[in-house]
């Protein structure tokens, strides 16, 4: 009877943490769509690395659109890249993304869109490391986003002035 109690709680223990869309707490879902002046963007590759180490490499479809799940509690570094394209950077601190009921429930999805560049465009230049920052505040889980449009001269570039 014990034994039955206790299943049966556990049971609704994990009802109550993977409710919603069965996305785990510590989770967090991002997606978006990346834009590159209205190009196909299946050879396109959209790469994470986590806490600095395990990377994950997610397939964009051929509007470039994304989804993949990050942990809460981390942080992430985003990396898009086209042929023919600037790469662009972006971090992610998912501190604090979770630190309060209304944080939870509020944070457990992001969506955001990215553009690219053409290299052609821009031939000296390179974004600014990094072209995005996104966050949450501490305490109350608030998302705060930061893009930086500036470039900067591209490394090696031919057209980098001798000192």
């Amino acid at each position: 009877m014990e034994a039955a109690v206790l299943i049966a709680a556990l049971g609704l223990l994990s009802i109550a943490v993977f409710a919603g869309d069965g996305i785990p707490p510590s989770m967090i879902t991002v997606s978006g769509q990346v834009h590159a002046a209205g190009e196909d963007l299946s050879d396109a590759l959209l790469v994470v690395e986590l806490n600095g180490g395990a990377c994950l490499r997610t397939e964009l479809d051929k509007k470039g659109r994304f989804r993949m799940e990050v942990p809460a509690e981390g942080l992430a570094r985003i990396v898009l890249m086209k042929p023919g394209y600037l790469t662009k950077e972006l971090f992610m601190d998912t501190h604090h993304a979770m630190r309060s009921t209304s944080a939870r429930e509020r944070n457990r999805s992001l969506r955001f869109d990215v553009v690219l560049e053409r290299e052609a465009d821009h031939p000296c230049e390179q974004h600014q490391v990094p072209a995005g920052y996104i966050a949450y505040a501490t305490g109350t889980g608030a998302l705060r986003i930061r893009h930086d449009e500036r470039m900067v001269t591209r490394e090696g570039s031919q057209c980098q002035q001798e000192p």
